[in-house]
């Protein structure tokens, strides 16, 4: 028996992303974002998600991988911009059920 809540993220999102190869990493452009995110302050997942597209050092960090993948950058933001969406959505709803 499973207690508690749980997200279903497969009922909204298809993600069907190659695994990104370790070569195709430009490393100077992972040292600046990781500068850039380390002085950043992140909310609670939650905040992060309901602000949308405009938490911008979640956004960066998310295309950062999606381009990774092989993403174009207008393809990326119209998936985050969904993704951010139902994570809201779903971790509202989960709180909720879990009494927060």
């Amino acid at each position: 028996e499973t207690r508690g809540g749980f997200v279903e993220l497969d009922k909204y999102v298809f993600l069907n992303m190659p695994y990104p190869l370790q070569e195709k990493i430009d490393e100077k452009k992972l040292e600046a974002l990781e500068k850039e995110l380390s002085r950043a302050e992140f909310p609670s997942l939650l905040e992060q998600f309901q602000q949308g597209l405009g938490f911008e050092p979640r956004r960066k960090l998310d295309l950062f991988f999606m381009e990774l993948a092989g993403v174009g950058k207008e393809e990326a933001e119209k998936f985050l911009k969904l993704l951010y969406e139902t994570m809201a959505k779903e971790l509202l709803r989960l709180k909720g059920v879990m009494g927060g």
